[in-house]
């Protein structure tokens, strides 16, 4: 039992710092939602503003490989993840655009 408990939190240790970083390194205001595949293939990205969370929780829906850019390092977003493993976000303050 006490080999399973160390097993265990060994694994707590090793996994708990990676799942800490998906959201970025805390050097700059972006993340990135997906890893890279490890394909050197250059392709265009295209700029999708965030919209406004406004009264009504308008979301702008995140794809797989989209990357959250904050214009400023004080704008505030609201990242929901859903049930359905969708993911969504509105500005509270700023401004953000996602690179696709």
């Amino acid at each position: 039992m006490k080999t399973i408990k160390k097993i265990i939190i060994g694994f707590s240790l090793i996994l708990s710092p990676l799942m800490f970083t998906a959201c970025g390194d805390g050097n700059d205001a972006s993340f990135s939602l997906d890893s890279s595949s490890g394909s050197n293939t250059t392709s265009k990205t295209t700029q999708v503003t965030v919209v406004d969370c406004n009264g009504e929780l308008s979301f702008t829906t995140i794809q797989s490989g989209d990357t959250l850019v904050k214009n400023t390092s004080s704008t505030t977003v609201d990242l929901r993840h859903l049930s359905d493993d969708t993911k969504k976000v509105c500005v509270l303050s700023g401004s953000a655009y996602l690179e696709r």
